[in-house]
């Protein structure tokens, strides 16, 4: 017998899953209703709730997939021969149109918005997403810095600061303005700018480290 706390992984578990995904994704958590979310997954209440007995549940379950779907993401993986110069606007780049892509800036609004209410959840964001991009720009740095390319103390440091400058911004922009779009020339430019100003801090300050765009 299915306990109260337990998942039903049954035959419509994924159809369940998408359609409450739809569901949270537009209205949060606390906007969701059951109704509609047994629409948008075509099953009865009562298919959903042998599934998940509450919407807690189903909430946690979507949002840790999201989670698991978004980390496979961040993946960058330039010429490591490239001098900064070149490296760095693609790794930027990268990183930054995914982070305003609808599945991020998706999550990043609900990881916001329930923080208080899912702080295990929230953790889990933090540190799969949000560090792991941090991280991953570090160990960039961390390579340019071996080959005496950029003079940075702390890599970890200087990679949040120029991730707020860049694709924290952006994610900022496109969750609070998702009517607006952002077109790819905007994107380069703001990474640009932004890198300008962040190889001239760090020591690469000769006009031909500089990004072209940025020029």
């Amino acid at each position: 017998m299915i306990q109260k706390h337990e998942i039903y992984r049954g035959r419509k578990f994924h159809q369940v899953c998408r359609g409450a995904r739809q569901v949270f994704l537009r209205d949060g958590y606390e906007g969701a209703s059951v109704d509609d979310i047994s629409r948008a997954a075509g099953v009865s209440k009562a298919t959903l709730y042998s599934y998940f007995p509450h919407k807690r549940l189903m909430f946690e379950e979507v949002m840790r997939n999201e989670i698991a779907e978004a980390e496979k993401q961040i993946a960058i993986a330039p010429d490591n021969a490239l001098p900064p110069s070149l490296g760095l606007p693609v790794v930027v780049e990268t990183m930054a149109r995914d982070a305003v892509s609808e599945i991020q800036t998706g999550l990043y609004r609900l990881g916001i918005a329930e923080a208080r209410r899912f702080p295990k959840l929230a953790r889990d964001y933090y540190d799969r997403i949000l560090q792991k991009r941090s991280a991953i720009l570090a160990a960039y740095l961390d390579h340019w810095v071996a080959r005496g390319e950029l003079d940075i103390a702390d890599t970890r440091r200087a990679a949040d600061q120029l991730w707020r400058m860049t694709g924290a911004a952006l994610a900022e922009r496109a969750v609070l303005l998702p009517q607006s779009t952002l077109k790819e020339a905007s994107l380069r430019e703001a990474c640009a700018a932004a890198l300008e100003l962040f190889l001239r801090a760090y020591g690469a300050s000769r006009a031909g480290d500089i990004p072209a765009a940025a020029q």
